[in-house]
């Protein structure tokens, strides 16, 4: 249950954070609205891809391994995040 708390108030807390961000990159204030759309179309096809491939690993394999490849992606990103 705590894993799962961890998960959505970082998802609150950072897709706003990333959205504020696309302003900032943006040189022409033109390019801003195809810009939000791209942040757009990322955000929501991970959305779509990610349960499809959840649930082919899991229809492959056991779900240890989807813990298992949870667990290391969640590692790894925690590290990337801390240096970047």
């Amino acid at each position: 249950m705590g894993k799962l708390a961890t998960k959505i108030s970082l998802l609150f807390n950072d897709a706003p954070a990333r959205q504020a961000f696309v302003t900032e990159l943006i040189e022409k204030r033109d390019d801003l609205a195809n810009a939000i759309a791209v942040n757009s179309t990322m955000f929501n096809g991970a959305r779509l891809i990610g349960p499809a491939i959840g649930g082919l690993l899991l229809a492959r394999v056991s779900a240890a391994y989807c813990f298992l490849i949870d667990g290391v992606w969640n590692y790894l990103y925690s590290r990337f995040n801390l240096f970047c």
